[in-house]
């Protein structure tokens, strides 16, 4: 059990093949970060919301973190490009 563990947490922390990234997903350097991190702009999923035009400005842009376990991919929102300095998205 503890090897599947630390294969688990080792896949975890590899970097997420960009072709697997959604299209508005924009990697950035960000060191020694575990996974993936990117810029990315986004819909929220609300109908009434501006963003779900085709054509209307999506939220954003973020940072989020994408992590593979070689069957799925997870994201998890770091917030605001601004709140993380130690992350260059220049």
């Amino acid at each position: 059990m503890m090897e599947y563990a630390e294969a688990l947490i080792q896949s975890r922390e590899q970097a997420v093949d960009p072709a697997d990234l959604p299209e508005t997903a924009d990697p950035v350097d960000t060191g020694d970060e575990p996974g993936t991190v990117v810029l990315e702009t986004v819909q929220c999923g609300d109908d009434s919301c501006h963003c779900s035009d085709p054509d209307g400005d999506r939220h954003g842009p973020s940072l989020y973190r994408y992590q593979s376990d070689g069957e799925s991919l997870d994201s998890e929102s770091l917030g605001k490009p601004e709140d993380h300095p130690e992350i260059g998205t220049t």
